[in-house]
């Protein structure tokens, strides 16, 4: 494991936890938590996955795009290894040695010989019960993951179940907020139509719509036009009779 700065290794998770809060959203905090893990622990390759609704596995966020997509064929047609195994069990699962591993014989003769994984580990992601994902390190040399590499990765896993959740709570917050302002400028801008062109309320509605569809351009994108201009472009030819 790469030797972590000489700080307290408590003050060091706590500058991990602001760095991590600090990012704008999932995709780029899932991306953080992957390249510090690499770089604090050493390991070659760092994934994210999720058990789909349907029971399928997929690998979400990775370093190496090429490399995971492998990993994920392997992993999901075979529906074995440790990605699957820590989702499952919501635990830790330690893969020493692939060569003799006998957990998973179709998984292991696979990955033998199509990747230059040679050991692994996978931590499940989980927060008040709720499962957000797995943490998966890569290392192309057998017994990498020692005890003190998986100690301090299963620290790591926790804070980063915990950075996860909270941005997927801002990332869900944000989506709302959003909806919310573009249902407000819609209504102002039916209100607009409604009162300036004589129409109901759902022929508002169907103007702004149409007017979306043959612009291909977004409903609010629309409504906040008219809510600016108090126009919709070509509102006669669209009128309902």
């Amino acid at each position: 494991m790469t030797e972590l700065p000489r700080v307290d290794i408590a003050q060091w998770f706590a500058v991990l936890a602001k760095d991590f809060t600090s990012q704008p959203d999932t995709d780029t905090t899932a991306s953080r938590i992957l390249d510090l893990l690499v770089k604090a622990s050493g390991c070659d390759w760092a994934a994210i996955a999720h058990l789909k609704d349907h029971g399928g596995l997929s690998f979400d966020y990775s370093t190496d795009a090429s490399l995971i997509a492998q990993v994920a064929d392997i992993a999901m047609t075979t529906d074995q290894g440790i990605a699957s195994e820590a989702l499952h069990t919501r635990g830790a699962i330690r893969c020493q040695d692939l060569a003799s591993e006998s957990r998973w014989p179709e998984y292991r003769t696979r990955m033998m010989a199509e990747t230059p994984i040679r050991s692994a580990v996978a931590y499940c992601l989980s927060l008040d019960d709720v499962v957000h994902g797995a943490l998966m390190m890569y290392s192309s040399h057998p017994f990498y993951f020692t005890d003190e590499v998986c100690e301090f990765a299963a620290v790591y896993a926790d804070h980063a179940a915990i950075a996860l959740a909270n941005a997927r709570d801002h990332d869900k917050s944000a989506n709302l907020e959003m909806a919310l302002l573009s249902n407000r400028e819609i209504g102002v801008a039916m209100g607009i139509l409604m009162a300036r062109h004589a129409v109901s309320q759902q022929q508002a509605f169907d103007l702004l719509r149409s007017v979306s569809q043959t612009t291909h351009r977004k409903l609010r994108d629309v409504a906040a036009d008219v809510t600016l201009t108090g126009e919709l472009p070509e509102w006669r030819r669209l009128r309902p009779a």
